[in-house]
């Protein structure tokens, strides 16, 4: 066995594990942060690099369960983001008034 032989479901359940886990790990390093912990500690380190493998787990997990030819495609029951849900680097620049 292995990742092709996954089904959408199996890879499903093991991303949601998996993103609890990178919860986890993401919401201590930001903790460590927080106490000034240097990044150079040997243990800020380590935590750091497993929150990358997660993450990068994590997005592989994502690819898997999602339908063939579908992976980054938006789902046919999914609403356009609402203005508050938008990107922050969208421009939201007012054009100058006329005349000035």
């Amino acid at each position: 066995m292995d990742s092709t032989s996954l089904t959408e479901q199996q890879a499903e359940v093991l991303r949601n594990r998996i993103g609890s886990m990178l919860g986890d790990v993401g919401r201590l390093q930001r903790r460590m942060q927080l106490l000034g912990w240097p990044c150079s500690d040997p243990l800020y380190q380590n935590i750091r690099a497993a929150e990358e493998a997660l993450h990068a787990l994590h997005v592989r997990l994502i690819y898997l369960a999602a339908p063939p030819a579908t992976a980054g495609q938006p789902s046919p029951n999914h609403a356009p983001p609402q203005a508050h849900e938008r990107p922050l680097l969208q421009s939201t620049a007012v054009p100058p008034a006329e005349g000035t």
